[in-house]
């Protein structure tokens, strides 16, 4: 539940900082001063990815445990939301009530500008007291916020809170919608919406992680998901969602991070769950969620568990405490039809396409599914197009029925393909390789550019 959370918005990183150190540089050791020290956001621009700047160090109230991003409509400007908890009467920029985020305001143009805007309260007639259910069940502050802005609206996980926030007005956001679970929920430590933000997944991280929830010992809404409704702008809960497997009193099991899975008119995400493995879910029927597919190590394996699991272009990658990182491939029954990304931050979610939308990326490639001519597929990071009907017959043969859309590549003030064995090219045709642009004499494929007996002619170097 501790260490460094990275996000980055174009050519700005912003790293969290939730330990007191003795200063605001990069190299500033932790102390015990709860007087003289600092903690908080730091701000980089990585415009140079070989050199990147540390241009900003912002202090926030109790430090910054996550973060999540809340760019303008217009994309001139960058809010982070800052969550961060544990306030105490002996730390001087730290004390209770914590019920409060920091928002702060990053210009784009000048991250060097960065500072704190606004600290709206979240819980102005106080957040859950807390219980006896392990650790963290009393809210002070929040844990987690998953940010959808092409909806306006915000997730919090607020310990012994579940919240939706209207972030139309990013400096202030609003709370809309409280929910609170005190038979069931203890520790409120994350939240997914589904792609069309009808629904909310919170996790609950009893205890902290450390418990072995997964026994006959604990009810199946203990250590669990909760899957609510949104409905007019307020949470109704549906249902709770928990591995269906009993694991041993040796294992920690709990709800942790996770993803959705981009399938159109379905609400599939995979989550990890500590010593419980990997799952994957389908929630579409918020009523009636059900796992269809899942990987668990056994007793004794891992010291720790999976701590987050996310789905990203055709493969779930896993990240274990002790062992590891774990990459998946799922049945193509599961994400055959899934849409692939440009990019992933599970915290700042961005809708996939459906329907009429043209997608950004096309479907991943299955070797079920039947192409016709002219169908684009995406395999491995690269977009193919079928040159004639084909099943079960896999893109990247340079004498196959996918010919690849070469990535696109700045020649001089223009943009061309770069060349690829397996695409075809016909005469007048111009493409990029080794930095060089060549022109197609005549009809070829799998003819490499560069020799004088070949269908390419040189144009010039790029």
């Amino acid at each position: 539940m501790t260490g460094p959370r990275y996000l980055i918005h174009g050519d700005i990183v912003v790293l969290s900082v939730d330990a007191r150190m003795a200063d605001d540089s990069c190299g500033a050791e932790r102390t015990s001063d709860s007087e003289d020290y600092w903690e908080g956001l730091r701000i980089f621009d990585v415009s140079d990815p070989a050199n990147p700047e540390y241009v900003s160090a912002v202090e926030t109230k109790c430090g910054s445990h996550t973060h999540s991003l809340a760019p303008s409509a217009d994309g001139e400007d960058l809010y982070v939301y800052v969550s961060s908890y544990f306030p105490s009467d002996d730390i001087r920029n730290c004390q209770p009530p914590h019920d409060l985020i920091s928002v702060v305001h990053v210009p784009v143009d000048d991250p060097s500008g960065a500072e704190v805007v606004s600290t709206p309260v979240l819980f102005p007639d106080g957040g859950y007291e807390g219980d006896d259910r392990g650790s963290y069940t009393e809210t002070s502050g929040c844990h987690d916020i998953t940010t959808y802005v092409e909806h306006d609206l915000a997730a919090g996980a607020c310990m012994g809170d579940g919240i939706l926030m209207d972030i139309s007005d990013r400096e202030n956001p609003e709370v809309i919608s409280n929910v609170r679970d005190v038979e069931n929920f203890a520790f409120w430590h994350s939240a997914t919406f589904n792609n069309d933000a009808t629904k909310v997944v919170f996790t609950d991280e009893l205890g902290g992680g450390g418990m072995a929830t997964c026994t006959n010992e604990f009810p199946d809404t203990f250590g669990a998901n909760a899957i609510y409704d949104i409905v007019d702008g307020e949470l109704v809960h549906a249902s709770y969602y928990k591995i269906p497997r009993i694991n041993s009193e040796e294992e920690n099991c709990v709800a942790h991070n996770g993803s959705l899975i981009p399938v159109e008119g379905r609400d599939l995400m995979v989550q990890s769950w500590y010593q419980g493995g990997t799952s994957v879910f389908d929630f579409t029927d918020s009523e009636n969620p059900e796992e269809i597919a899942w990987f668990d190590r056994g007793e004794g394996i891992s010291g720790g568990g999976t701590w987050s699991s996310y789905w990203y272009n055709g493969y779930v990658y896993s990240s274990d405490l002790s062992i590891g990182f774990d990459t998946f491939k799922l049945d193509d029954s599961i994400d055959g039809d899934a849409m692939m990304l440009e990019d992933l931050n599970p915290q700042g979610q961005t809708p996939f396409p459906v329907g009429d939308e043209e997608p950004r990326v096309p479907p991943r490639w299955a070797a079920s599914t039947v192409y016709d001519t002219g169908d684009l597929v995406a395999l491995e990071d690269a977009i193919f197009e079928a040159l004639w009907w084909t099943r079960n017959q896999e893109p990247g043969d340079p004498n196959g029925p996918w010919s690849e859309i070469g990535e696109p590549t700045v020649c001089g003030e223009e943009e061309y393909p770069a060349w690829a064995a397996s695409t075809r090219f016909d005469g007048g045709e111009s493409v990029v390789h080794e930095d060089v642009l060549y022109e197609a004499q005549w009809y070829s494929r799998n003819q490499e550019p560069g020799d004088p007996n070949g269908p390419w002619t040189e144009v010039s170097s790029c």
